[in-house]
């Protein structure tokens, strides 16, 4: 698949060829790579599960609450 990237005010952008091919994500982030000059990572945008939790909603308990640390040497 060939995309052409643009520079826009905001950072680059790319060009899609086919919105059928990104139907199923409507937003993606456009991260520049480490591993060569020049060259993007495409990756979607999801939601943050975390965004408007309520505290101690994700919370676990210990998994080992009976344990006693101080009697490891």
């Amino acid at each position: 698949m060939d995309l052409k990237i643009i520079y826009t005010e905001e950072g680059p952008a790319l060009l899609l060829p086919d919105k059928k091919i990104f139907e199923e994500y409507d937003q993606w982030i456009l991260k520049d790579s480490d591993d060569q000059e020049d060259s993007f990572i495409l990756l979607p945008r999801v939601d943050n599960p975390y965004r408007h939790a309520c505290e101690g909603e994700f919370y676990l308990g210990e998994a080992w609450d009976d344990y006693d640390h101080k009697e490891v040497e």
